[in-house]
């Protein structure tokens, strides 16, 4: 059994993180014919990653014409038609290698994990592959989206989804297609309980207690919402009470979809709270924030399709606050191993968090359970055995 990944970007979000456990989840299995090969459709950490994570596998960076990289939705219909036309005869060619290569590795299964992978997978595959769709997001509220896997849906075999509101919605969106839910795992040795680093952010009062958002700059993941949260708390919680901060960046190529450093910055300065937020880069390995905060905000102002830092926080043992709406609302059991806030309320979100700042033995027994919570639902463990399932379902169609 070969199995393709296809990746549509070298960095390393939330999707990229789960192609590496997704990887080392197959390997985990024992499968004896198992053969993985990883195409990555960019330069970034991922490359690096999987070869240190997965060794075994073989992994190729096969970076994508750049007109096609910064093309996404965000950017508006005018720049989108400008950038299509720009990107035409690139992409062709593109296509064309791609065609070449997979029919020489012979792939039993081509995984695909991000819309751009979707369509290109489902273009260049050879006859024989099971193409499989790996959905990290809600497919219903992206209308070019829709049309274009609407429109490739006759050449995929079945849709893994990373929660139910995200197979449901793939289900209204692109009807005729079996897909099945696989939530994502996470490596729970590497993500732990632990003492907090002192030394990670720097400014910040050692008694404080750290509230932070963590993540790429994506506009939907709440950061304003966030800021005007901290500026409410700001007023209640002097410096050495409570300290906030963010921990990310802007790592994708597409245009118009994410923060600048700047812009964020700007928006603390305007809400009078800059001085008491930390800004903290993008971490690659983020195991060691997670331990640095002490309560851990997911503050998307959209329906979050899964959700990985609240499931990351919790195998951490730290407080999560959670935006319960989408599949982040699967995750948690309310007031047993997170709290949920009402989506895109900043009132409710500050006064979830102030109840996490007052109350350091619900931070502790809520870090306790949701440890539990992510051991025994989100160990890689699980992961490998369920997309083999899948496969073999999908297999033929």
């Amino acid at each position: 059994m070969h199995v393709v990944f296809l990746s549509p970007t070298g960095s390393l979000g939330g999707a990229e993180r789960c192609l590496v456990d997704n990887v080392a989840s197959l390997l985990a299995t024992g499968h004896p014919d198992l053969r993985i090969t990883v195409l990555v459709f960019g330069d970034g950490p991922l490359v690096p990653t999987l070869r240190a994570e997965c060794p075994q596998v073989d992994v190729r960076a096969r970076p994508l014409p750049p007109a096609l990289a910064r093309f996404g939705e965000a950017a508006g219909p005018t720049a989108l038609l400008g950038t299509a036309l720009r990107a035409a005869g690139s992409v062709a060619r593109f296509l064309f290698e791609l065609r070449r290569e997979l029919g020489a590795l012979e792939p039993s299964v081509v995984h695909c994990n991000g819309i751009k992978a979707h369509l290109l997978g489902s273009m260049a595959s050879p006859r024989g592959a099971s193409v499989v769709w790996h959905l990290h997001d809600f497919i219903g509220s992206r209308r070019l989206a829709r049309r274009l896997l609407a429109a490739a849906r006759w050449r995929v075999h079945g849709m893994v989804a990373n929660s139910d509101a995200v197979a449901q919605d793939a289900r209204r969106a692109i009807p005729g297609v079996p897909s099945e839910v696989v939530y994502n795992a996470i490596d729970i040795a590497a993500f732990h309980p632990g003492p907090r680093d002192d030394e990670l952010f720097v400014g910040v009062p050692g008694d404080a207690v750290r509230v932070g958002l963590i993540g790429t700059y994506a506009r939907w993941k709440g950061h304003e919402l966030f800021l005007r949260a901290a500026a409410r708390l700001a007023s209640r919680y002097g410096p050495s009470e409570a300290a906030f901060v963010i921990v990310g960046g802007p790592i994708y190529a597409t245009s118009g979809s994410q923060y600048s450093d700047e812009e964020l910055r700007a928006v603390a300065r305007s809400l009078g709270v800059a001085e008491r937020i930390t800004f903290v880069p993008f971490q690659e390995s983020p195991e060691r924030t997670f331990r640095s905060l002490d309560v851990i905000v997911h503050a998307s102002t959209r329906p979050e399709p899964f959700g990985r830092v609240i499931v990351e926080g919790m195998a951490s043992g730290r407080a999560v606050v959670v935006s319960a709406e989408g599949g982040a609302a699967e995750l948690f059991e309310e007031g047993v191993d997170a709290l949920g806030f009402v989506p895109r309320d900043v009132d409710s979100l500050a006064d979830t968090v102030a109840r996490l700042v007052d109350d350091p033995e619900l931070r502790r027994r809520l870090g306790e359970r949701g440890r539990e919570t992510a051991v025994g639902r989100f160990g890689r463990a699980r992961l490998g055995p369920e997309l083999l399932r899948a496969y073999a379902r999908f297999e033929g169609r």
